[in-house]
């Protein structure tokens, strides 16, 4: 796939290593790290509980390979931990096209500088629920 610069109507995001989202060209530019919002903190904490788990009961089942409770607590611990990997991508995707939708619309009336707070406040939900109340209200004008 070919990757497009320096277009003005196309908006191109990234997340680096850092957990830093990035979004724009060099004339506007949005950062802000994703890694510092609290939902995202939360689901890091929660893979990596599983992940703790996932590690004692796998030891467990091979201590005693005759107990095969430990067999279905992996599957059922890793089955969540996937849930939770899901849900971590899928909130990488969400914060990457609120950021594309910030580089696109022009901040020009207070519930849209509310929803960049939100959203440079890691606040993702939060922005996106004003940005749709935003939409619903030019799609009723």
């Amino acid at each position: 796939m070919t990757e497009i610069h320096n277009s003005k109507n196309v908006v191109t995001a990234r997340i680096d290593a850092e957990g830093n989202v990035i979004v724009g060209d060099g004339n506007n530019l949005t950062v802000i790290n994703l890694k510092e919002a609290a939902q995202y903190k939360a689901l890091e904490a929660e893979i990596s509980k599983l992940n703790e788990r996932f590690k004692k009961t796998q030891a467990l089942m091979e201590k005693y390979p005759e107990d095969g409770s430990f067999r279905e607590d992996l599957f059922e611990i890793g089955e969540t931990r996937s849930q939770k990997e899901s849900d971590l991508e899928t909130l990488k995707s969400e914060v990457i096209k609120l950021a594309e939708d910030f580089q696109r619309i022009p901040i020009n009336t207070e519930r849209l500088r509310l929803a960049k707070h939100h959203f440079e406040n890691g606040e993702f939900a939060e922005a996106r629920a004003v940005l749709d109340v935003e939409e619903m209200s030019r799609e009723l004008e």
